[in-house]
């Protein structure tokens, strides 16, 4: 600015070099500092994610610190004051000085007409009538003095102006504010759903046997087999046997998920219940596969709700009781921190096995481990936030708690 005024006098042609050159250097400063700021964001970014790689806490950083949330709050103000500033400044660039006054400045006037339209609007009622015998008289002096003084100097009349508080036609077309920082909501996708996803993997070319036992299946799936799930060992086994000579069978779990998300399912509406060994070899191919299949979990509470457990597997159970409750002592002692979804899948577990359709010469009620572990859970809950979360965490273990047999509760 200081360069522009003090070359005032001289020709046009120098006087817009020197302006131009101004401009490019305010710009490329402008520019040089904003990629400056832009550098220091990744920067910051990326120590945020390396501290929260280091220090893994169930509580967010800006919740932790208020001095990180007050820094927060001064950054994205800035970057908010960043765009509209951009728009003003390509608008500037983008228009000549006489489109700015004659147009720009119309139509800033008319969205402060706009403005002061709302605020004077019952103002202008309520003197409306007080006025207007006042204003008619104005009126008519004026415009009878303006008609005779046109007349006289051989102009013709125009139509007069319409009133200061009514907005002026503008030749400049508007356009809504962009949202800067602020993005719309995704749009909602269509949830697609188990048939379509077979229909998908049939549509995939197969070949060999594989491929003909895996398109069997799939379409079998489609057709709602009762005994779906009866039809997974095979394709099972023989992917078990690529993964052994090195192959890789990645690209088939898609066709285990979408059959198995049509055949657990469909359990439950079965008549007349399944082979409790069969389930149970299902689920073991299953598991043993490269993949964790949402479906397997069910299909195993399924199995543990439905049937009663032998006499074998209840050592497996055991141990697996016992192990958690070492781990739950190190989240009680503070050792080891330790995350909600970590917590719900130890409960969940607990819950699973207690209200279990039964087991062969063994009452989980009754097991001193279950009891002693579930008083650890409760004594872990004060790490969590309130909520109908948490609630429903407390409720859970009172009521498991309520029903154990055990006479003595662990101090």
């Amino acid at each position: 600015m200081e360069t522009i005024l003090t070359r005032v006098g001289i020709s046009d042609a120098q006087l817009r070099v020197h302006c131009q050159e101004a401009v490019q250097d305010e710009l490329s400063q402008s520019d040089g500092q904003l990629r400056t700021a832009l550098c220091a964001l990744h920067h910051a970014l990326k120590v945020v994610v390396a501290s929260r790689e280091l220090h893994k806490s169930p509580q967010s950083l800006s919740d932790t610190s208020t001095a990180i949330a007050t820094r927060l709050s001064s950054v994205v103000a800035s970057c908010n004051e960043i765009g509209p500033l951009v728009k003003k400044l390509h608008h500037a660039l983008s228009s000549s000085a006489v489109e700015d006054d004659d147009v720009s400045s119309s139509a800033t006037e008319d969205e402060e007409d706009l403005e002061e339209d709302t605020a004077l609007e019952d103002v202008i009622i309520v003197q409306e009538d007080i006025n207007t015998t006042t204003e008619a008289h104005e009126l008519v002096s004026v415009s009878t003095g303006q008609d005779t003084a046109r007349a006289t100097a051989g102009v013709s009349v125009e139509t007069s102006s319409p009133p200061d508080h009514q907005p002026r036609a503008s030749s400049r077309k508007r356009t809504q504010p962009e949202r800067y920082l602020n993005p719309q909501p995704p749009l909602k996708q269509k949830k697609v759903s188990k048939e379509d996803l077979v229909q998908e993997r049939l549509a995939q070319p197969r070949r060999g046997k594989l491929g003909t036992v895996m398109r069997s299946c799939l379409t079998a799936a489609l057709d709602g087999h009762s005994d779906l799930i009866l039809m997974l060992p095979p394709p099972c086994r023989m992917l078990l046997r690529m993964k052994e000579r090195g192959k890789d069978i990645s690209w088939f779990m898609d066709d285990i998920r979408a059959i198995l998300a049509i055949a657990v399912p469909a359990l439950s509406k079965r008549q007349q219940c399944l082979d409790r060994a069969e389930l149970k070899g299902v689920l073991v191919l299953v598991e043993s596969l490269p993949c964790k299949f949402r479906e397997a979990a069910k299909l195993r509470k399924f199995i543990a709700a439905t049937y009663t457990t032998p006499a074998r597997e209840v050592p497996v159970i055991q141990k697996r009781l016992e192990r958690m409750l070492k781990e739950v002592k190190t989240w009680c002692n503070g050792e080891v921190q330790y995350a909600v979804h970590t917590f719900e899948k130890r409960l969940e577990y607990v819950k699973d096995t207690i209200d279990a359709c039964g087991y062969t010469g063994y009452d989980p009620r009754e097991d001193q481990t279950i009891a002693e572990l579930l008083f650890r859970l409760g004594c872990c809950l004060n790490v969590f936030g309130s909520g109908w979360a948490q609630d429903r965490r407390y409720d859970t273990i009172r009521a498991l708690l309520f029903d154990m047999k055990s006479a003595e509760r662990p101090r």
